[in-house]
């Protein structure tokens, strides 16, 4: 059983909806998925940091990826990110 919590959406450019948040898996890991307007699953991706990760906040970057915030807890302590994906959902350097 898996549970999720979705925390921020955005409407890209080519007419679908980007979700992100928080799947638990064995641990909390940031989530990023793509729906189309009729709520099918186009492609998900775990994106995985360190300890507990969040993602609370996206938009589409020029080249069509997109930016995602978030943080992840270690040892107590909140860490900001600031993760750049393609527009598959895969993180980019």
């Amino acid at each position: 059983w898996l549970r999720s919590l979705l925390c921020a959406y955005y409407f890209s450019s080519d007419g679908n909806f980007v979700l992100s948040g928080t799947m638990e898996v064995d641990d909390y890991d940031s989530w990023i998925l793509k729906i189309d307007a009729t709520g099918m699953v186009i492609w998900q991706r775990n994106l995985g940091l360190v300890g507990t990760d969040h993602l609370n906040g996206i938009a589409e970057a020029v080249d069509s990826g997109y930016i995602l915030t978030g943080y992840w807890n270690t040892e107590g302590s909140n860490d900001y990110t600031l993760i750049k994906t393609d527009s598959e959902g895969f993180v980019t350097p």
